[in-house]
């Protein structure tokens, strides 16, 4: 279709054009997030994302992780002469990796969607429209407050896309100021959820546990040699753990607190100038563009508060640790970081235990950070064919013990554990993009639909949807299925809900359905094949699942499935076929031994 003059929408902050014809939305997170129908063909057209084929993930996975290596080993150069140390190139992976992988993929995925725009109507006239706002809008504290800005908010989007069009295609596009528009922050950055009831039983063993780890974590970053940090563990199975190891039990809840800090009171262009200007110009404009946006995005956690940082964990970087193990502090929490290289650069080993799984992707996420930084990845799954083989040691996932031997109490509810694709995307990886989630979604309806009216009932549709990072559906499963129930993952424990269950239906491969099949509550796992790019041998366990009526790639099989075991699917999950093929499946991905104090114990002490 050709057009005299188009508009070009950039998220749903742009839609504010009073034309009604010839809009070209950039994705479908331009569209509203409540509205209840997909089609939005009276609009405009609409992109497709850049990523929903695997070959282009695949080649970009390469481009982007060769340039991360350049970047990161740049970067840490520079911050050696600013700081005037001799730090290796693991101390600054460590600190900055987390930030500099998100960035680095989330910046090319915003460029992409517009080099393919200006590619496609590279004859066509074309406008879009800017408001006033500061620079300040691209500051960041840490990481955390980046990634929050670019999954939940249009704004920030928005002005990026405008940044960059200013960078790479000025000259292409007339952009129209648009002065009655009032931007707000549409981002609110992720805290613990709050508890409503302060007398209740949670919320006081929540402060008495506080107090108590604040004491013994006081004493256990001194004394310990070993420090387990954020491992996922029920606390019972920690201190079981802790009094194996005969150490202090610490969970060190509040020992790398956070720091908080204004970005726009403290930024400083000058010491950015040093780090950031790249007097040569280089061939790819991409990376050029990355260089002069870094200039304002990195955060001040890194440049003007480090040492501030650095100052407030003193106490703990005279410290000499033997080994720290973790299972996300090395993602999100600059002190512990920051901590973490120092006690690396003193000897200390670094293990970091896998938080979650199921079965391998063709694309992981984080381009190997997390086994690159460490001495060894603890695992819930080995690979025959993996350059980290060395790095890798199997051990029990214990944090799946928290669903099993439940106590079932009523037993009646279908529990739909559903999946929340991301609006804006954060990570490169095989789970599906932007406008991949209707057909995902319209898979699971066609499953519900399909299933005896007297189940329905019984259905409860949980999905994470708390912020503005994801595509809303449970407003649009509840008034499409006005009988059943829908669950945000925020309002209840998932143990609470398994409690309650009769059968549970899986639409994603990931850690929910090992969480599932250790409840050992009948599970059937439904999702479109192509839209995750599993591994062969995942394939090859997907097979043996489908043939046991526990994966279903067709929705209306599922249903038929679901139909004839409903009245006692007991009978179905606890026969001799289903459970050698669930053992199987257990045994690769998520084998929990009897012996697991013994087995994790023995490795810590090997390692120390």
């Amino acid at each position: 279709m050709s057009y005299k003059q188009i508009t070009l929408i950039t998220t749903v902050l742009s839609k504010f054009s009073h034309e009604k014809k010839n809009k070209i939305f950039l994705g479908e997170w331009c569209h509203s997030n409540h509205k209840n129908n997909f089609n939005n063909l009276k609009e405009g057209q609409t992109m497709k994302h850049h990523w929903c084929g695997l070959n282009k993930r695949l080649k970009d996975v390469k481009y982007l992780e060769k340039n991360y290596e350049k970047i990161l080993r740049e970067i840490s150069v520079k911050l050696n002469k600013i700081y005037k140390v001799k730090k290796n190139l693991r101390y600054w992976r460590i600190i900055i990796g987390p930030w500099l992988h998100f960035y680095i993929v989330s910046m090319f995925d915003r460029w992409e969607n517009l080099r393919i725009f200006f590619k496609k109507y590279h004859n066509t006239k074309k406008k879009t429209y800017y408001f006033k706002t500061g620079d300040d809008i691209f500051y960041n504290s840490d990481t955390a407050d980046y990634v929050n800005k670019i999954l939940q908010s249009d704004l920030w989007n928005h002005n990026n896309y405008l940044r960059i069009i200013k960078f790479q295609y000025l000259q292409k596009i007339i952009l129209e100021k648009k002065n009655n528009v009032k931007p707000t922050i549409d981002y609110k950055n992720k805290k613990p959820h709050e508890v409503k009831n302060i007398l209740s039983l949670s919320f006081l063993w929540m402060k008495l546990f506080h107090c108590l780890d604040f004491i013994f974590s006081y004493f256990g970053i001194r004394y310990n040699k070993v420090i387990i940090d954020s491992s996922y563990f029920s606390k019972i199975n920690q201190l079981k753990l802790f009094i194996k190891l005969k150490i202090i039990p610490s969970f060190y809840s509040s020992t790398f607190k956070d720091i908080s800090f204004k970005p726009k009171e403290c930024f400083d262009m000058v010491v950015r100038d040093k780090v950031f200007k790249n007097k040569k110009k280089l061939k790819d404009p991409f990376i050029n563009y990355l260089y002069f946006a870094m200039k304002t995005d990195f955060p001040v956690v890194f440049l003007e508060k480090f040492n501030d940082v650095q100052k407030s964990n003193s106490r703990f970087n005279k410290l000499k640790k033997k080994l720290i193990i973790t299972s996300n502090s090395y993602q999100f929490n600059e002190r512990f970081q920051m901590w973490a290289a120092e006690m690396i650069t003193k000897g200390a080993k670094l293990h970091i235990a896998a938080h979650g799984g199921f079965l391998p992707f063709k694309i992981e996420t984080s381009f190997d950070h997390h086994i690159t930084i460490c001495d060894k990845y603890l695992t819930w799954r080995l690979a025959k064919e993996d350059r980290w083989k060395k790095k890798r040691v199997k051990l029990s996932p214990v944090q799946l013990l928290k669903n099993k031997n439940l106590t079932l109490n009523q037993k009646k509810s279908c529990l739909i554990l559903s999946f929340s694709v991301a609006r804006h995307s954060l990570k490169l990886n095989s789970f599906p993009y932007a406008e991949q989630y209707k057909p995902l979604f319209e898979n699971t309806c066609k499953v519900v639909k399909n299933l005896n009216p007297l189940i329905r009932k019984e259905v409860i549709y949980r999905c994470t949807e708390a912020d503005n990072s994801c595509f809303r559906t449970i407003k649009k499963f509840s008034q499409k299925f006005k009988e059943t129930k829908t669950q945000e993952t925020s309002d209840t424990l998932l143990r609470d809900e398994l409690k309650k269950t009769k059968l549970i239906i899986n639409i994603m491969p990931e850690t929910t359905v090992s969480d599932s099949i250790t409840s050992n509550i009948p599970t059937v796992i439904i999702f479109p094949k192509k839209l995750f790019h599993l591994t062969r041998n995942s394939e090859k366990i997907l097979d043996d699942l489908k043939k046991n009526n526990i994966y279903f790639n067709n929705p209306l099989e599922a249903s038929k499935h679901i139909n004839k075991i409903w009245h006692n699917p007991d009978i179905w999950w606890k026969s001799a076929s289903t459970q050698k093929c669930l053992e199987k499946l257990k045994k690769f991905a998520f084998n929990i031994k009897d012996d697991w104090l013994d087995e994790w114990t023995n490795h810590i002490k090997q390692s120390i």
